[in-house]
């Protein structure tokens, strides 16, 4: 019979496999992720090859989910999205927001295709393929102001440059998720024939990356419906997280990954910034990569979506704890499928129960490991981004 901390540290390792199962689940296709990056490139290419020098010199870069790989298969009936910044360095401040969005439109418009799926956005130009995908576009230019190279966008309500940096925002996401956790070694015995290694590197992304991917179609699940609106945004969620799980594997060690991401998950509201002017709570979650961009901003306009966030984030607490103390593997099945849906948790359940009986059949029961279904062809390699950027 296996020691009390064995079993425990064997079932925490057959959870978290389950979660990265999921998240596997979430990833997109392989046709998805093509068809976007074939959009992409052409839609950048078509921007470059313009009659416009100021387009011509544009830099043509992905930014968002899709470069820091936390995309996630569309929900329903929703589609993804793919984000692709157009950097005009001969533009200044000086120029017209409206202007310069519409150098842009104007360009993707002379494409009879584009023409026909274009949307204006109120930082960008959106080509809705319909049923896949939408593909972003928005210009930008650099921010004189900005010391770490940010860069302003329009803003069709205010019309005003507003400040962002997501490419500075995406790299430092990406420095996070390549943070080293240092784990509590736990020596097993017989515990060690049950519990698989950690795949290959590449199938792998790691605590932070796949907790983003979770919390977000955790998100999707909770707020279907007429509440939508107020969903948090994935910016939001993005930006806490990776916050939260810097602090905690700068400052403490786990016994796993189970731990270290349920406390990350845990720890995300303490760096919202709360203040109280005038009578009025102001929150602030900064882009700590440039001034003045503030993520939390419609919070500011509309307390219900700070709201919606706090009880968001306490259900999703209670689902790691509710699915952490479930008992047996039909509990846990229910868990999850509320947490993230049916249509990603049962796959994994049964691709888990067809593992577990061809493996009994040679006599030898294999269980989750630490990343995922140790015998299911569940755990594919996840694809680099090749989303390159162009000029």
């Amino acid at each position: 019979m296996l020691p009390i901390f064995e079993l425990a540290a064997k079932r925490k390792a057959q959870l978290y496999g389950y979660l990265e199962a999921i998240g596997q689940r979430l990833d997109l296709t392989e046709t998805q992720y093509e068809r976007a990056q074939t959009s992409y490139e052409a839609v950048g290419a078509w921007l470059i090859e313009a009659e416009s020098p100021y387009l011509q010199d544009g830099s043509i870069s992905p930014h968002g989910s899709i470069r820091i790989q936390t995309a996630n298969r569309p929900f329903a009936r929703s589609e993804f999205d793919v984000d692709l910044l157009d950097v005009l360095p001969g533009i200044s401040e000086q120029s017209s927001p409206a202007a310069v969005k519409q150098l842009v439109g104007d360009r993707l418009k002379e494409n009879e295709r584009y023409r026909k799926i274009l949307v204006e956005k109120n930082r960008c130009w959106q080509l809705q393929y319909e049923g896949e995908f939408h593909l972003d576009v928005t210009p930008a230019i650099s921010n004189p102001r900005c010391a770490n190279g940010g860069l302003l966008v329009p803003d069709k309500t205010l019309r005003v440059w507003k400040t962002t940096h997501p490419i500075a925002f995406a790299d430092n996401f990406e420095a996070r998720a390549r943070l080293q956790p240092r784990y509590r070694v736990v020596k097993f015995t017989e515990a060690r024939a049950d519990i698989e290694g950690l795949p290959e590197r590449q199938h792998y992304k790691g605590p932070l990356k796949r907790g983003v991917q979770l919390c977000k179609r955790h998100r999707d699940i909770r707020f279907t419906g007429k509440e939508s609106s107020l969903a948090p945004i994935s910016i939001i969620i993005t930006t806490l997280l990776g916050w939260s799980y810097e602090e905690c594997v700068r400052s403490r060690e786990y016994d796993d990954e189970l731990d270290l991401l349920m406390e990350a998950v845990r720890g995300m509201p303490n760096f919202i910034q709360v203040t109280q002017i005038a009578g009025q709570t102001i929150y602030v979650i900064p882009n700590e990569t440039t001034s003045g961009e503030n993520f939390a901003e419609k919070w500011n306009e509309d307390a219900r979506r700070a709201e919606a966030f706090f009880q968001w984030h306490e259900n999703l607490v209670e689902t790691f704890d509710d699915f952490v103390r479930a008992e047996g593997e039909d509990q846990v099945s229910v868990r999850l499928s509320e947490a993230f849906g049916g249509s990603v948790v049962e796959p994994v359940f049964a691709e888990m129960n067809r593992a577990v009986n061809a493996a009994r059949t040679v006599r030898t029961l294999g269980v989750l490991g630490g990343a995922g279904v140790s015998s299911s062809p569940l755990a594919a390699p996840i694809r680099g981004n090749t989303f390159y950027g162009r000029r």
